[in-house]
Order: structure tokens, then sequence, then C-alpha cells
């Protein structure tokens, strides 16, 4: 039986790593680069961290061993390494972080549909 409160948190770290992702995109994507280069390597490190440390999470949690988790963790990793050409080595072809970026927002949304039919 799944931990309700577990599901919870599994949830918003979730959350919290789709939203990094997101406005880390924007701010190199979507903006006018105003926001500086120390902050978004500040973001990408925090991604880095959440996605490992949710890969622990759910090694750890047999109850949490599915597809879409697997496939979160997986993207969110692609996405890091896309954001890591863009931003440290100031590669302004997007293409494949727009491409990465669009993949992990659908499997955000198989994993969330997931947990949330469990909380």
């Amino acid at each position: 039986m799944v931990d309700k409160y577990q599901a919870q948190f599994l949830k918003r770290k979730i959350e919290l790593l789709n939203n990094l992702i997101n406005s880390l995109y924007r701010d190199v994507v979507e903006s006018d680069h105003s926001t500086t280069q120390k902050q978004n390597v500040s973001d990408l490190c925090n991604i880095y961290s959440l996605a490992t440390n949710l890969e622990f999470f759910l090694a750890a949690n047999e109850d949490f061993q599915r597809k879409e988790f697997e496939d979160l963790i997986e993207y969110a990793f692609h996405v890091h390494h896309e954001f890591s050409a863009v931003i440290l080595e100031d590669d302004r072809n997007t293409s494949w972080l727009y491409s990465r970026y669009n993949q992990f927002n659908d499997v955000y949304k198989d994993a969330i549909d997931s947990i949330s039919s469990v909380i």
C-alpha cells in the first residue's frame, strides 16, 4: 500500500522540479537574457540535485517504481544536459533544448497523473 505522506512528498518534489525547469527555460529561451549566468548555473545545479534526489527516493521506495517516474527522471537529466550546453557553452542553438523540454513536459503530465491517482 502506498504511503500517502510519501506520495504527497513525491508530488511536491516533482512539481518543484517542473517549476525549476520551466523557470530556467523561460530565462534562457524566452527572455532578453537579463538573468545573470550565475543564477542560471545555480538553477541548473538545483535541477540536477533534485533529479538525483528523486532518483534515489524512487529507487528506495518500491511503491513508486513505475515507468512514468523513471521517464520523468530520464528526461529531467536530458533537459539538464541541454541546458548545460546552452548556459555553460553559450550555445545559442536551442532546438534540442526545445525538443527535450517538450518531452519532459509530456512525461511530467504522466507522472503527475500517476501520483495524483494515489493521493
